[in-house]
């Protein structure tokens, strides 16, 4: 029972200091804590301000990346390209000859390969 007694102390001092300090506290703390929620509210937005600008400042140093890794890679494909071009191409002036046909003077005429009985192919046929 002693235990009960001595929180029952403990407890009723605690609410009198309560009772007898509160109105003395109270003004001051009504006083100082709209200045405290301001200070909060502006380090919120000073800091939601800066997240902000570093995220931008982020995002930027990204697109810058990505634009330069582009240019390169158009560029190495073009040097490619040029590089493959300039095996294959050839100048304007430098177009191939036509083919030449060489014609022997000794040379018989061939015989044309379609004759008139195999043209209508009545020679197959005929006998059957």
């Amino acid at each position: 029972m002693s235990l009960f007694k001595n929180n029952f102390v403990v407890g009723l001092t605690a609410g009198l200091t309560a009772t007898v300090i509160a109105p003395l506290l109270l003004p001051a703390l009504k006083r100082g804590s709209r200045p405290m929620a301001k200070g909060l509210i502006k380090g919120g937005m000073l800091l939601y301000q800066k997240g902000r600008e570093a995220v931008a400042t982020s995002g930027e140093m990204m697109e810058d990346m990505l634009a330069e890794i582009q240019s390169e890679e158009m560029e190495k494909r073009a040097a490619v390209a040029q590089a493959t071009s300039v095996k294959t191409e050839r100048p304007e002036n430098d177009k191939p000859a036509a083919p030449v046909a060489i014609v022997k003077k000794d040379a018989e005429p061939r015989p044309a390969e379609t004759s008139g009985a195999r043209a209508s192919g009545a020679g197959e046929h005929a006998g059957k």
